[in-house]
Formats: structure tokens, sequence, C-alpha cells
């Protein structure tokens, strides 16, 4: 840790992480970051990578757990923002982007249920594009989720996903102060293979290969006539 502190202009001040390495039986990390303007609208730019290993976790703390949890969260994060980033006259400001994963992770939990994952992730950005129809499309706020397998227990339903996919994205701009005003998004869900059985009602439903999706644009650029699009 480094504070390269200014007497006579303290906002002048740079307060600096440099090369935070942690590594345990429980997390791993690597950290680096600094601030800037700490006084007045602080200014923080930084990342990091880490992993939290859910069954190295000493025995104390699995006393306090009412069940059993195994698995791997992974992450790692890049990002740049301002405290007052964080307001939606602001919000397009922040530059945010990473990942969290997941891997053979179980959770079964006493009167919670239970909830398995062999491989899951999530991506997020704020500042991500796309090409569509040969057009690239930047500045979008977007967020993905994916999984080979996921399925969840809870008092006698069962629910398993294969092939798992869902994601969705905005336009990361600045808000008008008109509400009228359409702002564009759209989502995507998608899977496999989909089982749901029920002990109480003897339910037995299965479902391959679907895909459903939802936007809503402007009408021929028209920025307050909404257009909504779905398929499935």
């Amino acid at each position: 840790m480094q504070a390269d502190f200014d007497g006579s202009d303290p906002d002048a001040s740079v307060f600096t992480l440099k090369r935070l390495h942690i590594d345990g039986e429980v997390i791993d990390l690597d950290a680096d970051a600094s601030v800037t303007d700490a006084f007045s609208d602080p200014l923080i730019d930084g990342k990091f990578k880490g992993k939290f290993d859910f069954g190295r976790l000493p025995m104390k703390v699995r006393q306090l757990i009412p069940g059993k949890i195994v698995g791997r969260l992974s992450g790692d994060s890049e990002f740049r923002f301002r405290a007052g980033d964080f307001s939606q006259s602001r919000f397009h400001r922040l530059k945010l982007k990473g990942a969290l994963s997941l891997t053979g992770f179980t959770a079964d939990l006493d009167s919670l249920g239970r909830l398995y994952t062999r491989s899951s992730e999530l991506r997020f950005g704020s500042g991500n594009s796309f090409i569509a129809n040969g057009h690239q499309i930047d500045s979008l706020l977007t967020v993905s989720f994916k999984s080979d397998t996921l399925s969840a227990f809870y008092d006698g339903l069962d629910i398993q996903f294969r092939g798992l996919k869902a994601g969705g994205g905005t336009p990361n701009r600045s808000n008008s102060a008109d509400t009228t005003i359409i702002q564009p998004f759209g989502v995507k869900f998608a899977f496999d293979r989909l089982s749901v059985d029920s002990k109480a009602d003897s339910l037995h439903f299965r479902l391959r290969n679907a895909s459903a999706g939802a936007s809503l644009t402007r009408y021929k650029g028209d920025a307050k006539v909404p257009r909504m699009g779905l398929k499935v």
C-alpha cells in the first residue's frame, strides 16, 4: 500500500495498492488498484483475479453452515469508475468488465434444498460491442450466463438444465430526463434440455432444444415509438 499525500491539496493525493497477493488454502487473490480525487469524487482504477475454495473452509466456519457446500468460485475483473457514477445520470460512465465461474459446486443445505452445477459462468461488461447485419454496435451494457449442467431441488421439486445459456444487453448511454424516450434492450434464453419432476403431484416434464428472445427497439428510428419483438 502506497500513499502520496499532498498536504496543500489533499484531493491531489494518490493512494495505490500494488500487487496485493494472497495465497491460502481457501483464497487465492491478486489485485492492483489506485484511488485519486479521494476527497471530492473518488476515481477508482484497478483489477483483480482470484479463487475461493468452499471445500477448504475452516471447520469452525463449516459448522456454522446448515449443510454442506463444496466447489470453487473463481473470478476476474477490470474496473474504472468514480463514486458519483453510481447514479442514473452518470452510470454510463462506469467502466467494468469481468467474469465469475463456479466449478464442481454443490450446496446441500438442510431446509433450503440442494443446488448443483458442474460448470457455470457469469460474464458482464459495460463497454462491449458486437456485429449485427454487418454493422458494429458499440458501448453496450451486457450480462450473460451459461451452464453445462444446473440442477436445483427443493421440497420435492427437482429442476435440471443442460446446456443453459441466457443473456441481455442495452446501450450504455446517458439516460434522458424525458421518460417517454425508448431505451432499447434485448434478452435471450436457450437450453439443450430441461427436466422438471415433482414428487407432490407426480409431475414429469421434459423439453429439448428450446429458446426464446425478446427485444424493445425504436420503431423506424423514432425514439418515442416502441417496437417489441418476441421469438420462441
